[in-house]
């Protein structure tokens, strides 16, 4: 899970570079078409940290092994 959330972390931030350089570039375009991709791959890790968060905790709330 923590290699999803990394993935798409990675992936917004290749996909804002590459709106950036389409912008500098002056293809309007390719803007809207890597601006769209940017907001899909930050739901997309958004939704990976939560998951991440929630299995995180359920591994902590697990009950303690007791000694006999």
């Amino acid at each position: 899970m923590e290699e999803k959330v990394k993935n798409y972390r990675n992936a917004a931030l290749r996909y804002s570079q590459a709106e950036e350089d389409a912008r500098k570039d002056g293809f309007p375009e390719a803007v809207e078409q890597y601006s769209r991709a940017k907001a899909a791959a930050q739901k997309e890790l958004e939704n990976a940290e939560r998951e991440l968060s929630a299995h995180e905790a359920a591994k902590s709330v697990k009950a303690p092994k007791t000694t006999p």
